[in-house]
């Protein structure tokens, strides 16, 4: 049976759930519009990132260093699947497989890759946001494009700054 302090704690938990995930998905419509701001709306001021060689150290400054490295993609998708969360009081947990995909000027293939966010979220100031995360890569490949959808030329086409159809809504 199930008493009403329990359910207030479920309730609690589902809705802190809700809130990391919306911070997971803020940081990756921020990466694929190529919008830092947005970006580090998921983030505590004093978050880390490590990516390896690629980049480790604070967090808000690597949104406008990907975004600037990231300024010859002319497509580029993140998409989160297998979102686990661990709540520990005003702490938690996540990992987050993604897949990414990112057409860069000027290159033959494309970037294909499978990985994990490996996230500790805290709750300060009422908001839960990132203070660490690690980047796993689990597989990753260059792939050749093999032209245009044909039903590509009647769909609006994406664009990674606010000239995006999103902005529009």
């Amino acid at each position: 049976m199930t008493t009403p302090n329990s359910m207030d704690a479920r309730i609690l938990a589902a809705v802190s759930k809700e809130e990391i995930r919306d911070a997971l998905f803020r940081y990756c419509r921020g990466l694929d519009r190529g919008d830092a701001d947005l970006m580090r709306s998921a983030y505590h001021e004093d978050a880390v990132e490590h990516h390896g060689d690629f980049y480790d150290g604070p967090a808000r400054s690597y949104c406008d260093f990907v975004v600037e490295h990231l300024d010859t993609v002319s497509v580029a998708r993140h998409e989160l699947t297998n979102v686990i969360i661990d709540l520990d009081g005003e702490t938690a947990r996540s990992e987050s497989y993604f897949l990414s995909i990112q057409r860069m000027e000027g290159r033959e293939d494309d970037d294909f890759i499978m990985g994990r966010y490996l996230d500790r979220f805290a709750f300060r100031d009422g908001q839960w946001r990132i203070t660490e995360r690690r980047v796993v890569f689990d597989w990753s490949i260059p792939v050749a494009p093999n032209g245009e959808s044909p039903y590509a030329p009647s769909f609006p086409v994406g664009k990674r700054d606010r000239t995006d159809p999103l902005w529009q809504l």
